[in-house]
């Protein structure tokens, strides 16, 4: 159970992400008043949801630990395998933020 609501609120958050950039980005207007703190704001914003979407990511890989055994392995290659993918999707967030 606590497995579902934490894919559910995952995807919530994933799909409220994708859809307010949408929103503020047909929304934006290249006028030149104000959009230094418009950004300001978008950026807070954004980086509040992504930061949602990555905890909740986390959240569901460490509960759906061990449901696919679609091949027996050790459990230590699977956590040096997480650990790997997580430290990877840090860098590109960390990358992301240094474009932005």
């Amino acid at each position: 159970m606590l497995l579902i609501v934490a894919i559910i609120s995952h995807l919530t958050a994933r799909l409220l992400y994708f859809l307010w950039i949408g929103r503020e980005l047909r929304n934006a207007t290249p006028d030149g008043k104000g959009c230094e703190a418009r950004w300001c704001k978008f950026k807070a914003r954004a980086k509040a949801i992504l930061r949602l979407d990555a905890l909740t990511f986390i959240v569901v890989c460490v509960l759906d630990q061990g449901s696919l055994n679609i091949f027996p392995t050790h459990a230590i290659y699977l956590t040096i395998l997480s650990g790997a993918l997580i430290v990877v999707g840090l860098y590109s967030k960390i990358a992301a933020r240094q474009v932005i």
